[in-house]
């Protein structure tokens, strides 16, 4: 296969991969694993979610708003489709198995 695509493209091998798109690759012998750290860690810092507070469920069981909680259904959703996408492009490239 290398050499088939040495022929039909003008290429060069640098060796093996280790990061690339900010996805790190580890190589063994039972095969190339990818680590999602560097790309999580460059989607927090991008929308300042450092301090935020962990959870293993997407919303508690139960939780109720507070009353008097003004939700403006209209307000600029960009940030929020901005960090699904992140973690869908997360998702797609390294658990396709989850995906």
């Amino acid at each position: 296969m290398r050499d088939a695509l040495y022929k039909r493209f003008q290429m060069k091998s640098f060796g093996r991969l280790s990061i690339g798109l900010d996805i790190a690759f580890h190589w063994t012998s039972g095969g190339c694993f990818l680590l999602q750290t560097a790309y999580m860690n460059k989607i927090i810092s991008r929308f300042g979610l450092e301090a935020a507070n962990t959870s293993h469920l997407p919303m508690q069981q139960g939780f109720k708003s507070a009353k008097g909680t003004d939700h403006n259904h209209n307000a600029d959703n960009t940030q929020y489709r901005s960090i699904i996408g992140s973690l869908l492009y997360l998702g797609i490239t390294t658990r396709l198995d989850i995906v």
